[in-house]
């Protein structure tokens, strides 16, 4: 299991100039884009993007790792537990993203926003 925190979110921005890039492009993917996204954090994109090239997370640790799946105020709450903790059995590890590459994303980003469609 992997998890991309919003803590590495942070690192990224899709902003105006980025989208005026893949836009120009004229793809599908693009049009979307441009008629429905607006500037914000890329935690969704991070996520994809690292299943397509590992490589543009630079830091990560094995945590256990507890999220509170209760319908309450506390939904969705996580905690992390450093790999050596004595934790009750049904915690597991899991791969948590503590950096990224952010150059080689954006260029990963816009390469993939900006290709044409396969036939």
């Amino acid at each position: 299991m992997t998890i991309t925190p919003v803590d590495i979110s942070v690192k990224t921005r899709f902003i105006t100039e980025m989208k005026a890039r893949v836009t120009s492009a004229g793809t599908p993917i693009s049009r979307y884009l441009e008629k429905y996204s607006l500037p914000g954090y890329m935690w969704d994109e991070i996520a994809g993007a690292a299943l397509i090239d590992p490589s543009i997370i630079t830091a990560q640790k094995k945590l256990y790792i507890d999220i509170d799946i209760d319908h309450g105020a506390s939904y969705g709450k996580t905690i992390f537990w450093d790999s050596k903790t004595q934790v009750p059995p049904y915690l597991r590890l899991a791969d948590i993203q503590f950096d990224i590459d952010t150059e080689k994303f954006y260029r990963l980003s816009i390469d993939l926003i900006s290709r044409p469609p396969r036939p």
